[in-house]
């Protein structure tokens, strides 16, 4: 979720506008092309039966990518939001600190970072 101490988009913006922009309807095919992007081939099971994965190597860029595009962060907005926010959520879909987060999970992760 992103923190109320964030100043997003110059300090008038309110977060409720950029979750509102977000939140479009082509968020699905935005989020399905962050998974092809950055996303990795691992083992098939049946929790994660395509086998896509999210690694922690790849993640901070796509979270990177996430916030630049979604949420229109760029320079020090960015940096904090991925000081702040970035790590809380992986760990928060990271369960079991495999340093992976299985497909199925990903639209989940990247709404997580506008609490959604």
């Amino acid at each position: 979720m992103i923190s109320s101490k964030l100043r997003l988009r110059g300090d008038d913006d309110d977060l409720g506008k950029i979750i509102d922009n977000y939140n479009g309807g082509d968020n699905d095919e935005f989020i399905k092309q962050m998974i092809e992007d950055y996303g990795s081939k691992g083992p098939k099971t049946l929790s994660n039966p395509s086998g896509i994965i999210l690694t922690k190597f790849n993640s901070g860029s796509a979270v990177r990518h996430f916030a630049q595009s979604a949420l229109g962060l760029s320079g020090e907005n960015l940096e904090k939001f991925m000081q702040e926010e970035y790590n809380e959520a992986w760990s928060k879909y990271d369960v079991n600190k495999e340093g992976q987060i299985p497909e199925t999970m990903l639209p989940l992760f990247f709404k997580s970072l506008v609490g959604d």
